[in-house]
């Protein structure tokens, strides 16, 4: 099912890569297959997309402390 999913939002990305919510759904299936990096960098665009959502700042920095990034981890949720 994640391969599916996965597809059709780096098709939605290819068409408008405006769109943080697809960046974020993109993330939060990386997350969750343990995929830290590709998951950081998904969420990293989201917060330069849309600097206001709260979730996009937080996945960004339990993320990072996933990675054991600490420092990055306290900055991302600093806003």
């Amino acid at each position: 099912q994640y391969a599916e999913a996965i597809v059709s939002l780096k098709r939605c990305i290819d068409l408008d890569p405006s769109i943080p919510q697809a960046h974020y759904e993109w993330g939060m299936i990386l997350f969750r297959k343990a995929q830290f990096e590709g998951a950081l960098r998904c969420f990293r665009v989201c917060v330069q997309l849309n600097d206001n959502e709260a979730d996009y700042a937080l996945m960004c920095g339990l993320t990072c402390l996933k990675l054991a990034r600490l420092g990055e981890a306290r900055l991302a949720v600093r806003k």
